[in-house]
C-alpha cells in the first residue's frame, strides 16, 4: 500500500489574489481528482461548480455543513507550538501553517499529536514541500491543506502522490557502544 495514498489533502482555494483565481484552483483541483475543496467564507457559492467535499474557512475555523472540524494556527516562534497542541485537544484537524521555518516545529509537533487523536495538517504551496511534510521523520504530517503557488503545482503533487515515498529496507541493530559527540545530538 501507498504511505501517502492515505494521507489528507484538502486543496485551499483560499489566499490567493481574486475571485477568478480562486475558481481556477477549485477547477485544477478537480481536474487532478481531489476531492476536498477549502473555501473563503465568502466563496460559498464555489461549491457549485462540481461534486467535492466542500470545507469553509471562517476566520481560523474550518467549517463543514455547520461544524468546526478544525482550527489554523499560525507557528512563527516556538510557544506557538503550545498553541497548536492544545488546539489539538479540541479540534479533530489542526492545520498548521509555519511562514519561515518548518522542520523543527514538524518534528516537534509530530511528536505532540502522538496519541491526541487530532490529525495534523501542514500548510504547502508546492508539491516538494508537501512532499517534506509529508516524509519528515519518516512518519511526517497526517495531511497538507495544499495552497497552490501556482496550478501546475496541483499536477505535481497528484503525480508525487500516486508515485509514493521510496521504501526503505529496514533492519534491526546492535548497539555496541556510546560516546558523547558533541552537539550532534540528532545523529545516532
Amino acid at each position: 500500500m501507498n504511505a501517502l495514498i492515505d494521507r489528507k489533502v484538502w486543496v485551499g482555494a483560499i489566499h490567493q489574489p481574486g475571485g477568478e483565481s480562486r475558481k481556477k484552483v477549485v477547477l485544477a483541483a478537480l481536474e487532478n481528482g481531489f476531492d476536498t475543496v477549502v473555501l473563503d467564507k465568502k466563496d460559498h457559492e464555489l461549491a457549485k461548480l462540481g461534486r467535492f467535499r466542500s470545507i469553509l474557512l471562517d476566520g481560523a475555523d474550518f467549517v463543514e455543513d455547520g461544524e468546526r472540524v478544525g482550527r489554523l494556527v499560525e507557528i512563527a516562534k516556538k510557544s506557538d507550538e503550545v498553541a497548536a497542541k492544545r488546539a489539538a485537544e479540541r479540534f479533530q484537524n489542526v492545520i498548521v501553517s509555519a511562514k519561515d521555518w518548518k522542520v523543527i516545529p514538524l518534528e516537534n509537533l509530530i511528536v505532540h499529536f502522538q496519541g491526541t487523536g487530532a490529525k495534523l495538517l501542514m500548510l504547502a504551496r508546492t508539491a516538494e514541500e508537501a512532499r517534506l511534510f509529508f516524509e519528515t521523520m519518516e512518519r511526517g504530517a497526517d495531511g497538507v491543506l495544499f495552497v497552490p503557488s501556482r496550478l501546475e503545482e496541483l499536477a505535481k503533487l497528484r503525480r508525487m502522490l500516486e508515485e509514493g515515498a521510496p521504501r526503505l529496507q529496514m533492519q534491526e541493530g546492535k548497539i555496541t557502544v556510546l560516546r558523547q559527540l558533541g552537539l550532534g545530538d540528532r545523529v545516532c
